[in-house]
């Protein structure tokens, strides 16, 4: 088992780190500095965490680096869009509706 998940992880950090350089080799100029700052830090960072990851060490510099990077991914890639959907979606309670009028009935029994 442990076998089979090296080699899924060494096949995942290898296919990362070959996206980073062909990106980086093809088509770097036309990707945004924040896009290619988060990377290269998915990258490094994955070769930094490689030799802990293989000798059963513990969380070091290289996974916080790595799980930055994908941090800093994810907000240069969707962090304006997800800005503006919130701007446009203002909740009911901040706007001065009440939102929905909760109607309560009382049961009446049955003559």
């Amino acid at each position: 088992m442990t076998l089979l998940f090296l080699s899924l992880c060494g096949v995942l950090a290898i296919s990362i780190v070959s996206i980073v350089v062909l990106v980086a080799l093809f088509d770097w100029a036309s990707a945004p500095k924040g896009e290619r700052l988060a990377l290269s830090a998915i990258a490094s960072g994955l070769l930094m965490a490689a030799h802990p990851r293989l000798s059963a060490g513990n969380v070091g510099m290289g996974d916080l680096i790595f799980l930055g990077g994908i941090l800093a991914l994810v907000v240069f890639t969707y962090g304006r869009r997800l800005a503006q959907r919130a701007q446009r979606h203002t909740p009911p309670f901040l706007a001065g509706d009440r939102g929905p009028e909760i109607v309560t009935t009382i049961a009446r029994t049955r003559r």
